[in-house]
């Protein structure tokens, strides 16, 4: 695929498919400025992720992404303050995570038949940063779900490893 994102020409590809029983996915974009052909300032995002159900529907997805405009550095809370991760601004796709790698792992597990239960990390080595995000969510009507959600983020601020926030969300959501 190719088009225009902002002030840049993007160009980029997608798979998905099976390893044996495990799904497999990815994607990888190449983003050049318009204006600067001759530069060497483009940037690229790849990410790919395996997934598998378990028996007693135990879900389990691993992934990584690779951003080339990431650090791979010991962050200070400023420089994560102005990411895109928890800054007012939207991620940019050109930057999805504030370091160059990230990895993530996801587990998933009904535990009843009306209530889930999910926990979802992401860790940044060189970075060492650590997202947190633990879910419940139970049906409780037809079509109708609440969810709780909290979203931890610790950083390595170079002396110590600290949690720099947490928030805690809840949704009621109706399907159609």
């Amino acid at each position: 695929m190719s088009g225009w994102w902002n002030e840049d020409v993007a160009l980029g590809v997608g798979w998905a498919g099976n390893l044996k029983t495990a799904g497999f996915k990815g994607e990888a974009t190449y983003f050049h400025p318009q204006k600067q052909w001759a530069d060497t300032t483009g940037a690229v995002s790849v990410s790919m992720s395996v997934d598998y159900v378990f028996k007693g529907n135990f879900y389990v997805m691993g992934g990584l992404l690779f951003s080339s405009l990431g650090a791979d550095s010991t962050l200070n809370f400023v420089a994560l303050a102005n990411s895109a991760i928890v800054s007012t601004a939207p991620p940019s796709a050109k930057s999805l995570m504030p370091s160059k790698y990230s990895a993530m792992l996801s587990v998933s597990k009904p535990i009843t038949a009306l209530v889930n239960a999910s926990m979802v990390a992401i860790y940044s080595p060189g970075v060492n940063l650590l997202f947190v995000m633990p879910s419940v969510s139970v049906a409780v009507a037809n079509n109708w779900d609440f969810s709780i959600f909290a979203q931890s983020g610790m950083l390595d601020n170079g002396s110590s490893f600290r949690n720099y926030g947490t928030s805690v969300f809840a949704r009621l959501k109706w399907g159609f």
